[in-house]
């Protein structure tokens, strides 16, 4: 396994780049959106090998010892391990910035467990229902061919 000093030199940006206040920034907007758009990480090199890999694994169902997804919904092919893929995924996970991040809005108790990651399959069908967030009134757009299916919450 390469050390934080390798992946720094392999093109990602170091720990040292970043100022405390872009650092507050970021957590300021994971707490108020609850999604955080990174700055690049990672090199193109790592992110293409990355791909490479989960595409790999998304050409069969997993059987026996042969990888593979797993269905685990109608509509979504699940890669169980996505961080024994490829080298970056972890590279990812273990970056300074990822790290600091984390402590910041999850405090300093905390651990990776597993990783997953999936296809979702094209559909016309809302499989996971709508959110709502309390106060707002959004109006979906209706297909010719199907029946809203919108809650009245």
């Amino acid at each position: 396994m390469r050390n934080l000093k390798e992946i720094n030199r392999l093109g990602t940006v170091e720990t040292s780049k970043f100022r405390p206040s872009e650092v507050d920034a970021l957590t300021v907007e994971l707490e108020t959106n609850g999604i955080v758009v990174l700055p690049n990480l990672l090199s193109s090199e790592q992110l293409r090998g990355m791909q490479q890999a989960f595409e790999a694994r998304l050409r069969r169902v997993r059987w026996n010892n042969f990888d593979g997804y797993v269905k685990t919904e109608r509509f979504r092919h699940m890669i169980e391990d996505v961080l024994l893929l490829d080298q970056a995924f972890l590279d990812l996970a273990l970056h300074p910035l990822v790290k600091q991040l984390l402590n910041r809005y999850l405090g300093a108790d905390y651990e990776l467990t597993e990783a997953k990651g999936w296809k979702s399959l094209p559909t016309r069908r809302d499989f996971h229902g709508w959110h709502v967030t309390p106060g707002t009134i959004r109006t979906p757009r209706k297909r010719s061919t199907e029946k809203s299916s919108w809650p009245c919450t």
